[in-house]
């Protein structure tokens, strides 16, 4: 299940992502490429989620990866490794599906305002739950001086302020030419970009790296959201601000 899992999450992180990304916006490769990346985020989360009931990777390898890493006592997310990796695969779920589904909750562009349905709040609900009980263990963290307490503390943070917009579009509904859509569907979608490409460089580092050299400091994942997240508005803020323009009333 493991090659499977990371066959799965490396498909996503260096073919379908940079596919959706370099494509032409809205066009017929963007919207394949996103909608097989849907279900290779589905097949990283049903791996993942399998993962956790299987005996050798819970006493194990999780054990033995969790060691090489130091991750075994600095952190209080290392005493719910089942919690901690579904948080991961929440978090994966919610970045991908509500970005994707944020054009047809705007109607492409042309409806008045935003709409919503109960995918969307399930979505929210669910990685809210995971995000306030991870924030509490980073706090509990950074009570106990743990050196990992920021990544629990910032974190969820940022998942929580995406989280407050959201139900903030459920609740008020804004007119849709309030606000840059492609900006949020964007970003989101980095998260899941740099997630998977983090992910997976943690495996190889794993695998290649002594124990002893290993750098927990190090957040490539941040780096990358960012970094993709800048380059992406330089790209393309000319382009969807003129088609923003040409649907306003």
């Amino acid at each position: 299940m493991i090659p499977l899992h990371i066959v799965c999450g490396a498909l996503g992180a260096f073919v379908l992502c940079p596919l959706a990304a370099f494509a032409p916006k809205g066009g017929a490769v963007h919207r394949l490429a996103g909608r097989l990346l849907l279900i290779d985020v589905v097949l990283v989360a049903l791996t993942g989620s399998l993962l956790l009931v299987d005996p050798l990777f819970m006493l194990i390898y999780w054990p033995e990866d969790s060691a090489a890493m130091g991750f075994t006592d600095i952190f209080r997310s290392a005493h719910y490794p089942e919690m901690f990796f579904l948080y991961l695969v929440v978090t994966l779920l919610y970045f991908s599906f509500s970005g994707a589904r944020l054009w047809a909750r705007v109607g492409h562009g042309h409806a008045e305002r935003v709409r919503s349905n109960w995918l969307d709040w399930g979505l929210a609900i669910g990685m809210g739950g995971f995000a306030l009980f991870f924030l509490a263990l980073g706090i509990l963290d950074w009570i106990h001086a743990d050196r990992l307490a920021s990544d629990f503390i910032a974190g969820p943070t940022v998942v929580l302020a995406f989280i407050g917009f959201d139900f903030y579009t459920f609740a008020a509904r804004p007119a849709v030419h309030r606000f840059p859509w492609w900006f949020l569907h964007m970003t989101k979608m980095f998260v899941v970009w740099a997630g998977l490409i983090d992910a997976f460089w943690w495996r190889v580092r794993l695998k290649i790296i002594p124990a002893e050299n290993m750098n927990t400091d190090f957040h490539i994942g941040t780096i990358l959201w960012l970094g993709f997240t800048a380059i992406g508005v330089m790209v393309y803020r000319s382009h969807f601000r003129k088609s923003d323009r040409s649907r306003r009333p």
